[in-house]
């Protein structure tokens, strides 16, 4: 693939970086709530053995299909449950993405614009984060990048018409798997790209070339047995997964998750960094000209160029807006910015947005306690003082690096991403100061600690779920239903509907615990539980009877 005085350069960047993307998954505790959801699933699916129906605190859960859980749940059966195994899914997605966008710059572009795409994409700082954090905005990006870069491998000039096909079936089986990981949007895209730039550059070719009935006979051999089983076992479940999971989420504020049309600006912004400018650049002069001048010829670069504004806009334009939705589109830039780069030789001004953000993280640890509240208290922002110092540090030592004159261009390009992944992981890696805060795994271990494991243990108007996964065992929910008011709707008699039927079955108990967040704590008749507090933090309480 690269030549043999490259292939020892290349091997060893791709090593450090494995190294650090994948020495510290367990460092941090699982935070509340997606990650605690996204562990408790598939523990649910080892513990039970049912790896068809997914559960969430034993209530069924259908607001995502099950690929990530059975993912995660094999790495539960194969290395036993823990936080790096909850994230190791999660972490090889982002890993694997990384390698198969350095594939697709191979094909495209010359041979230095496969390491170039390679290091943009492993160090993008929203890259970083995500693929450290258990949700499935990874798996789904993962899959989706490389559906798109198959099909662009499979129409560029190199591709022979089995070629072609073979990748054109890869890229199927790819969308396949994304849609198993997060539903619909894993067609819509694409196919909206497809539509629009085979209008935009008058490619009416490449249809003939997508080898779509082999491809959806592919791409419904892989998601049917699944979609049609659950269906069969949960008649449920289409209706609510289809309808609201998709309709309702896109068009409506249902989830709370509204925001502004220039919602995601921000985020792309920061998101790209350190190699923000790098990046800009190939968004705004992506190396096409805007009219076709080869109308009918595929063009890669306008392809991947519309698949990045169709998926910023379709999600832009939506009512529901999370920071993850825009992830599938920065390997896609990582490839047209190793393209660029190659072409033009122009690696240094990003430099000065490492000075910058180094700068901003060194200086602005020493003033971290100003965003002490009663939730984050100061001493847990003091505790995270040398993450952040050392994040700005390394920062700082990638402009030094991408600004030494006495290094080649490529090493030192190289070596400053591989310090900016590794300032990205100290960022993440010490947000464990927050631990207390944002994960409610010290309310199992006092659980733990102080009560019987067959103890049964209750959550007031509130739901820990990290707490639900590091126990073991379901929390039984009082005046709360969350993401679980389908599952209470269907099983009801494992819900407790008000506090008075809980003081009910507490005063009955010999030996339990109730969790409840101070601010909801002024709704609970603590004076009838006759328990005692083991653990007060900044957010939450325990009380137990013994």
């Amino acid at each position: 693939m690269i030549a043999p005085n490259k292939l020892s350069f290349t091997s060893i960047v791709i090593l450090l970086c494995a190294v650090l993307w994948f020495g510290m998954l367990g460092q941090r505790e699982l935070f509340d709530p997606d990650e605690g959801r996204y562990a408790g699933i598939p523990a649910a699916m080892v513990d039970t053995g049912d790896w068809l129906t997914p559960r969430l605190n034993d209530f069924k859960y259908f607001e995502k299909p099950a690929l990530q859980y059975w993912g995660t749940a094999v790495a539960f059966t194969i290395l036993g449950k823990s936080n790096a195994s909850a994230r190791l899914f999660t972490a090889l997605l982002g890993f694997t993405t990384a390698l198969f966008s350095m594939l697709v710059a191979f094909r495209l572009y010359a041979k230095r614009a496969a390491i170039y795409t390679f290091l943009l994409s492993i160090s993008y700082l929203m890259v970083v984060a995500f693929g450290h954090y258990l949700t499935l905005d990874m798996a789904l990006s993962g899959f989706l990048v490389m559906g798109i870069g198959s099909l662009v491998i499979a129409h560029s000039s190199q591709s022979s018409e089995s070629q072609t096909r073979n990748w054109m079936l890869v890229g199927w089986a790819a969308l396949a798997l994304a849609t198993l990981t997060k539903g619909l949007v894993a067609i819509v895209l694409p196919a909206v790209t497809v539509v629009l730039y085979s209008l935009w550059q008058r490619d009416w070719l490449m249809w003939k070339k997508l080898h779509i009935f082999k491809g959806m006979l592919l791409f419904l051999a892989i998601t049917a047995p699944w979609f049609v089983a659950v269906s069969v076992k949960n008649p449920e479940f289409a209706k609510f997964f289809f309808i609201h999971e998709h309709f309702d989420r896109y068009t409506s504020d249902v989830h709370s998750r509204e925001g502004p049309i220039y919602y995601f600006i921000p985020v792309l912004l920061i998101g790209v960094c350190p190699w923000l400018i790098t990046s800009l650049r190939s968004l705004i002069s992506p190396g096409f000209k805007w009219l076709p001048d080869k109308p009918g010829q595929f063009n890669p670069e306008r392809f991947m160029w519309t698949f990045v504004v169709v998926t910023f806009c379709f999600f832009s334009l939506g009512q529901s807006k999370l920071p993850g939705y825009i992830l599938p589109i920065l390997p896609i830039i990582a490839v047209i910015s190793g393209g660029q780069i190659t072409s033009t030789g122009k690696t240094g001004a990003d430099r000065w947005v490492m000075l910058f953000v180094g700068l901003l993280f060194f200086v602005g640890a020493f003033f971290i306690e100003q965003l002490a509240s009663g939730h984050y208290p100061a001493e847990q922002w003091s505790a995270y003082r040398p993450w952040i110092i050392g994040s700005g540090v390394l920062y700082l030592l990638s402009f030094a690096v991408l600004s030494s004159r006495k290094l080649a261009q490529l090493p030192a390009f190289a070596g400053a991403a591989i310090l900016s992944l590794a300032a990205g992981l100290s960022i993440l890696s010490g947000a464990n100061s927050l631990a207390e805060s944002r994960s409610s795994k010290v309310i199992a271990d006092v659980i733990t600690e102080t009560l019987p494991a067959d103890a049964p243990v209750f959550s007031f108007q509130y739901f820990p779920e990290a707490a639900a996964f590091y126990l073991g065992k379901p929390i039984t929910i009082v005046e709360y239903e969350g993401e679980m008011a389908m599952g209470v709707r269907l099983e009801p008699e494992k819900f407790i509907k008000t506090q008075d039927e809980f003081l009910t079955v507490w005063q009955n108990l010999e030996q339990a615990a109730v969790v409840v967040k101070l601010n909801r704590l002024k709704n609970l008749r603590v004076d009838e539980l006759q328990g005692r507090v083991v653990y007060k933090g900044p957010k939450t309480m325990v009380i137990i009877k013994s």
